[in-house]
């Protein structure tokens, strides 16, 4: 799990994915790209070892305590969770996006 806290305009969202356009690498990457290149570098490594792998990715956006669903097919704000707490987001109805490489390479 990744998790930002901050007010608004604090930078959050560029601490997490970095600069705005195409996959960035190196150090103007964000935390989310970093760890997701070093996940994959760690995959392909063991994958060499005979290793079977299934990855899945979950993106929740908590918000004046509404959990939201980002990856939730439908419109801007489809998956909210109207009224439900951030510790109601650890529930297994979310959804999980099978993730088979680094930025759809």
């Amino acid at each position: 799990a990744i998790f930002a806290y901050g007010q608004t305009g604090g930078g959050k969202t560029h601490t997490m994915d970095g600069p705005p356009g195409e996959h960035t690498t190196g150090e103007a990457a964000g935390i989310i790209p970093r760890t997701v290149d070093l996940i994959f570098a760690e995959v392909r490594r063991l994958k060499q070892q005979g290793w079977d792998f299934e990855l899945h990715a979950t993106i929740l956006e908590v918000y004046n305590d509404v959990v939201r669903d980002v990856l939730s097919p439908g419109a801007a704000g489809a998956g909210q969770s109207e009224g439900r707490n951030a510790a109601a987001a650890c529930e297994p109805q979310y959804t999980a996006k099978r993730v088979e490489s680094v930025a759809g390479e």
